[in-house]
């Protein structure tokens, strides 16, 4: 009897393609970068004046608003990767099953995106957040995949509500992933580059 192709899949997983599949999605999202950066320049220019005329314009607020700016640009990129781009009610199913989506290379792409998706908001978190960088390290990643876990749940029950996405613990849970990575990442970088 012939395996079914799904099977095959799951049997012989290739990692060549599962990176080429993120590569590929990734250049498909990479189109809206543009405008997401013209917006986000936008907001620094319309702040930097604010704070200007106010007279507190000095190297650290420049260098907060260069991230609260990153941090915008990144929000309107995961609004619409996650909300905008598909149509209303084009999904409508849910998923509860841990690991359910984990299988072939495009199933594992989407793993993989998941946990990239969310590594910016890990790593921008505390740079925005001055609070965030006066608690203890165990505090911070705590903390950090706190938001990272309730920011996925209220993007997986938008996409309920919305039908514009599957609602699956999956991505609230690789996404969860990704938000501890990037802050780990940015802990690294503070380390090496920072100081």
């Amino acid at each position: 009897k012939p395996v079914p192709r799904s099977d095959q899949c799951r049997s012989h997983p290739s990692p060549w393609r599962m990176w080429k599949y993120v590569w590929k999605d990734i250049l498909e999202q990479a189109c809206f970068l543009p405008v997401t950066a013209f917006l986000a320049l936008i907001y620094y220019s319309l702040r930097r004046a604010i704070v200007k005329r106010r007279g507190m314009l000095n190297r650290e607020t420049k260098k907060q608003l260069f991230w609260k700016s990153c941090m915008a640009m990144y929000l309107m990129m995961l609004v619409q990767i996650t909300l905008l781009e598909r149509e209303a009610g084009s999904r409508t199913k849910v998923s509860l099953e841990l690991f359910e989506t984990f299988g072939g290379p495009m199933a594992n792409a989407f793993v993989v995106e998941n946990v990239f998706l969310f590594m910016p908001y890990g790593f921008l978190l505390p740079q925005i957040w001055r609070g965030l960088g006066k608690m203890r390290i165990s505090h911070q990643m705590l903390v950090c995949t706190i938001i990272g876990f309730f920011s996925s749940l209220m993007i997986e029950c938008t996409q309920l509500v919305t039908q514009r996405g599957f609602f699956q613990v999956d991505d609230i849970m690789t996404n969860t992933i990704g938000m501890v990575c990037g802050w780990t990442v940015y802990q690294i970088v503070r380390k090496i580059i920072f100081k």
